[in-house]
């Protein structure tokens, strides 16, 4: 579970093997959107749900 903050207000993200991945690149005062790009079937013939993470860096930490 990922608990993210926009604007003063936490929104709580649950994390999928998918997602887990992409967050490992986060750092704590990273800008980030994930946007969910639908479910695609893996090669076991299982259904995942794929995300893709955008992340932006304040300038402070440039």
């Amino acid at each position: 579970m990922y608990i993210l903050e926009n604007n003063n207000e936490k929104i709580i993200v649950w994390g999928k093997s998918q997602l887990d991945d992409l967050m490992m690149q986060v750092k704590l005062d990273d800008y980030i959107r994930i946007t969910y790009l639908g479910v695609v079937k893996t090669q076991n013939n299982r259904q995942m749900k794929m995300y893709n993470l955008q992340k932006k860096l304040l300038k402070e930490n440039l």
